[in-house]
């Protein structure tokens, strides 16, 4: 507030108090930086309604906002306090620059400095493993979707390496290892196989890519690149593996309800299984969409049919049998015993023999005035013409509305492709899965220089080198016989080598009152970047008793380096109280 001096026409001064709002946007360091993702962060002082800009780029634009790369803006509302946003598309091993701008009422303001921060190079990751595509044949294949396959078998490749159970800091790259591979994690396995389907920009039999993880500070979140379809751009219309959520990998497409179809285990992880009785659903592009690609589409699938199927047993097509029909069929009359396909009003086309009880991947290209399908990557096998036409109704998966049509097996891994595709893409798509051994070769992991761990041993290196002892510590061991593990030692922030060194609880009295007391150490220095500690107090009526109960308000405290005090203890009665740490991953 400030006294205003007002005159009036007579000249008369009075004095009244009057509210004026101010704002200064101040500019604070960017968090959570990765090799393409931050959290830009910034403060306002005032409370007026405002509108705020944060403007980055890769260099300093100042305050004309033409100079700047980009801009994100958060929406008018009451300010005053911490403000963030998280950006992400940076690029990697790069120098960012950003400014803050304020705005209310017609007039701006800007932060009186700059900040900048450098995004992550993968190099920076601490383990890394090259992969070879030998297999994948002369011609070169654009943005083609490779399969990763990640498990203990690999020559030195752990999960205890990556720094996220949920492997939020895998990444990849490409022959260039400063350039992002887009990919999507399908299957995450720590007890198995992990399956990871990877864009490859270019992809020949001399081909190489990368795959990096372990870095703490990439935990925080999955990359958006590996979430929003973008290992599936174009060409690809509808990708469904075949999941317990059946959900479009595009996101071109909503998920649909499985309708007596089940999960179960895939060619790659999770396939639907369809009981041959009624279980079907519809997914993906709908019967207009088709009319419009009859003459450029690709349709691929994996399929395990059973024994039990009926003449006109239906994998794909459309719902009805009202003479303008498109479909899959696998017709088991004794005379047929092959993959038939139905186009149009024409008698359905023979193609490929089945085998029942294996996977066998069918691929089937519609072109222009030609129609052709292969069959677990072979050459051509079966060719007829094709003209234009719309089909009846939306088209479903695992059976149609004529009787008898549903499928009895399992289906995985469907494509729906808006153009033909070549012969040798649909080779390289069966081999990736079915010749994956042949076709990928995995090169041992290599530890970079930000390893925090070389001797395997689960104490950061960092922190034991701080020691005489160095690496030879062991997370069992108990160096100095304080009766706590060299790893607790680490827990707790104390010294193993000193046995004055431990973690307690203090009892004692305050006010005439039983008070608790421990000091928190705060997560810093070598060993604990990116974590933060953390402490609770818990109790139970009695030793006998063994379900350990948090103390209200006590639970999740962070290590400030401070003392953790708490008085207000049940009158009357004697639990007993222990006290517990653990460290965790800064938010």
């Amino acid at each position: 507030q400030i006294n205003a001096h007002l005159y009036h026409d007579g000249g008369v001064i009075t004095a009244r108090q009057s509210v004026v709002n101010a704002l200064e946007p101040e500019i604070q360091t960017a968090l959570n930086v990765t090799e393409e993702t931050t959290t830009l962060r910034g403060n306002v002082l005032g409370g007026a309604d405002a509108t705020i800009a944060f403007y980055y780029g890769l260099s300093d634009g100042g305050t004309d906002p033409g100079a700047w790369d980009e801009v994100v803006f958060l929406a008018g509302g009451p300010t005053g306090g911490s403000v963030s946003v998280d950006v992400s598309d940076l690029s990697p091993s790069s120098t960012y620059y950003t400014r803050m701008q304020a705005s209310a009422d017609g007039h701006s303001g800007w932060s009186t400095g700059v900040t900048s921060f450098a995004t992550l190079s993968f190099a920076d990751w601490s383990y890394s493993m090259e992969i070879a595509f030998s297999g994948a044949g002369n011609t070169t294949l654009t943005n083609f979707p490779v399969l990763v396959k990640l498990h203990t078998g690999l020559t030195g490749f752990d999960y205890n390496q990556f720094a996220s159970p949920l492997a939020t800091d895998l990444r990849f790259s490409g022959d260039n290892i400063g350039q992002r591979l887009a990919y999507e994690i399908e299957q995450w396995d720590p007890a198995g196989t992990s399956y990871v389907w990877v864009a490859v920009r270019q992809l020949n039999s001399n081909s190489t890519i990368h795959a990096h993880w372990g870095l703490l500070s990439a935990t925080n979140a999955p990359p958006p690149y590996t979430q929003d379809g973008s290992t599936w751009d174009s060409p690809f219309a509808s990708i469904w593996h075949m999941g317990p959520s059946l959900v479009d990998a595009t996101h071109a497409y909503p998920g649909t309800v499985a309708n007596g179809a089940v999960a179960t285990q895939g060619i790659v992880g999770t396939a639907q299984h369809f009981d041959g009785t009624g279980g079907a659903f519809t997914n993906g592009p709908s019967a207009s969409w088709y009319a419009n690609h009859m003459d450029g589409m690709t349709l691929s699938f994996w399929v395990r049919p059973s024994a039990g199927n009926t003449p006109a047993s239906t994998i794909f097509g459309a719902t009805g049998e009202t003479g303008r029909n498109f479909y899959i069929e696998m017709n088991t009359s004794f005379f047929v015993q092959r993959w038939t396909l139905g186009l149009d009003d024409a008698i359905p086309k023979p193609m490929e023999l089945y085998q029942i009880g294996n996977w066998q991947y069918l691929a089937v290209v519609l072109q222009p005035g030609e129609v052709w399908s292969t069959i677990n990557g072979s050459s051509l096998t079966f060719q007829a013409t094709n003209q234009p036409f719309s089909p009846a109704g939306a088209l479903t998966t695992g059976g149609r509305a004529a009787p008898g049509s549903f499928f009895k097996g399992e289906i995985d891994e469907m494509r729906i492709v808006d153009r033909p595709l070549s012969e040798e893409w649909l080779r390289a798509e069966y081999e990736t899965v079915a010749q994956h051994a042949s076709f990928t070769q995995y090169a041992p992991v290599q530890s970079g220089p930000n390893d925090p761990d070389e001797d395997n041993d689960g104490l950061p290196d960092a922190w034991e080198n701080q020691f005489p002892q160095g690496v030879a510590l062991e997370p069992d061991a108990h160096n100095d016989n304080d009766g706590q593990s060299n790893e607790d030692e680490y827990i707790a922030g104390t010294n193993p080598t000193n046995s004055a060194s431990v973690f307690f609880l203090d009892v004692g009295m305050s006010n005439s009152a039983p008070m608790l007391r421990l000091f928190g150490l705060e997560a810093v220095g070598p060993g604990y970047e990116g974590l933060e500690r953390l402490y609770a107090l818990e109790f139970v009526p009695s030793l006998s008793e063994t379900n350990w109960v948090g103390l209200p308000g006590m639970t999740n405290i962070i290590g400030l380096d401070e003392w953790i005090i708490h008085t207000n203890l049940p009158p009357g009665q004697h639990p007993v109280f222990r006290a517990r740490t653990r460290l965790s991953p800064l938010p």
